[in-house]
């Protein structure tokens, strides 16, 4: 398949086989991180120090079961694995973000933002491997990825509610909780 160059502005040629690990490689990056989020909601949701957001954890436990689904047909229709291999130096950043919530668990409104932190963290991570994936599926040929597209929307990074609960909770949800912030530093 041939592609336009964005630096040379030449058509090039891209390795079938490089194009399609390329495209498992971002998403084992989803699957590290929404493996990450679920243990660690299984983790969070049995501490009293949350009972406070263990509605929405299940919530969000719920979504990200359908999330691994979608996730495992992607795999299923490449033909690959799941494997965390790849995903060493990531997981050490999500973990020291997922380590702050439990140094700030005593006291709600730090704890809060520590979620806010480690949930965004892992969004914006699951976001650009989104949209690499999006970006590379174009770029590798066969009618069996004619429906990859609506694999792809159909919720591997739906909507977070518990990040927008966390959101809210933190003040960043509206104009007024904005200045609310600034005003009190």
């Amino acid at each position: 398949m041939s592609t336009f160059n964005l630096i040379s502005g030449a058509k090039s040629v891209i390795d079938q086989d490089k194009a399609r690990n390329y495209f498992i490689h971002h998403l084992n990056r989803i699957n590290c991180t929404k493996a990450h989020l679920t243990e660690r909601l299984s983790e969070i949701d049995m501490n009293d120090n949350f009972k406070d957001i263990r509605p929405v954890i299940k919530e969000a436990q719920r979504d990200l079961i359908l999330q691994s689904a979608v996730i495992g047909q992607l795999f299923l229709l490449f033909s690959a694995k799941e494997t965390l291999s790849d995903c060493g130096e990531m997981i050490g950043f999500i973990e020291d973000a997922f380590n702050g919530i439990y140094l700030r668990s005593d006291e709600p409104v730090l704890r809060d933002f520590a979620i806010l932190y480690y949930l965004k963290s892992l969004d914006s991570i699951g976001d650009t491997s989104l949209q690499l994936l999006r970006q590379s599926a174009d770029q590798i040929e066969g009618a069996r990825f004619t429906h990859l597209p609506d694999l792809l929307n159909a919720g591997i990074l739906a909507e977070n509610k518990l990040l927008s609960l966390m959101s809210d909770r933190c003040g960043l949800g509206t104009e007024q909780s904005k200045k609310t912030i600034v005003n009190e530093y």
